[in-house]
């Protein structure tokens, strides 16, 4: 009799033990998926301010273009994307990217294709692009930035 109730006696302590030791392992597994999904949440802003900015670049090469269908010349004012309600935090902006030298430079003129046997006057092509190289960036709030460069052409009459 006494052997049984000094068995039950070392026993009543153990369940206790196991439930402790899962708590914690279920607490540790708990705080592992919240840093998951806070870094989540961390790498999606990121990516979307990434966007952002790429969007505002677009913009900016809108413009470009624009003005040199216009002006023949690609430089274009900064601006703003987009309405204070949909950017409470501030408006993406575009504008010349001067980074890395000159933004936009004349690459000349060169004959514009399909027009090769069209010539005019002493034997020259009737037309002629000339072929213009451009640098833009587009920034988001946070400091999100995105540059874009392109080359484009405007038709010319060629003297």
């Amino acid at each position: 009799m006494n052997l049984n109730r000094l068995r039950r006696n070392r026993q009543q302590g153990s369940a206790l033990l196991i439930v402790m030791l899962i708590m914690a392992l279920m607490g540790i597994v708990g705080f592992a998926a919240l840093e998951a999904v806070t870094r989540d949440q961390r790498v999606a802003g990121y990516q979307k301010r990434k966007k952002v900015a790429f969007y505002a670049a677009e913009a900016g090469v809108s413009a470009a273009l624009h003005a040199l269908r216009v002006n023949e010349d690609p430089t274009f004012d900064p601006g703003t994307v987009g309405d204070v309600t949909a950017f409470p935090l501030g408006l993406p902006s575009y504008s010349m990217d001067t980074t890395s030298g000159a933004s936009s430079s004349d690459l000349g003129p060169g004959p514009f294709p399909g027009m090769n046997m069209n010539l005019g006057q002493n034997n020259k092509p009737k037309f002629l692009m000339r072929y213009w190289e451009v640098h833009v960036k587009g920034q988001a709030h946070g400091g999100s930035l995105a540059r874009i460069e392109f080359a484009s052409g405007t038709l010319e009459a060629n003297p």
